[in-house]
């Protein structure tokens, strides 16, 4: 996939970005309650539950968490620098 982006897009700059723990997401989300959905067929906004960011996304499925070292490694062959948010440290 790295092969085919860089041959594909040509990009001048490329970087690969991890999260580790909590996001500035995860912390203005804690502040919510509710958000605004709009519905298109009323044309009006509605006010529903707001249940968190990621609140629907599954779990990271344990063969691509398996993976994740092996695409680390990939990246830092490609030397493509690489970091992890919230703070955006290199990572050791």
């Amino acid at each position: 996939m790295l092969k085919k982006l860089r041959a594909d897009f040509s990009p001048e700059y490329i970087a690969a970005i991890f999260e580790s723990g909590p996001t500035f997401r995860d912390e203005q989300a804690a502040t919510r309650t509710a958000v605004q959905k709009f519905d298109i067929k009323s044309q009006t906004f509605t006010e529903v539950a707001y249940k968190g960011y990621k609140a629907n996304r599954a779990e990271m499925p344990p063969d691509l968490r398996q993976q994740v070292p092996f695409i680390k490694r990939a990246i830092a062959a490609y030397r493509i620098p690489c970091w992890r948010a919230p703070a955006l440290r290199p990572m050791t």
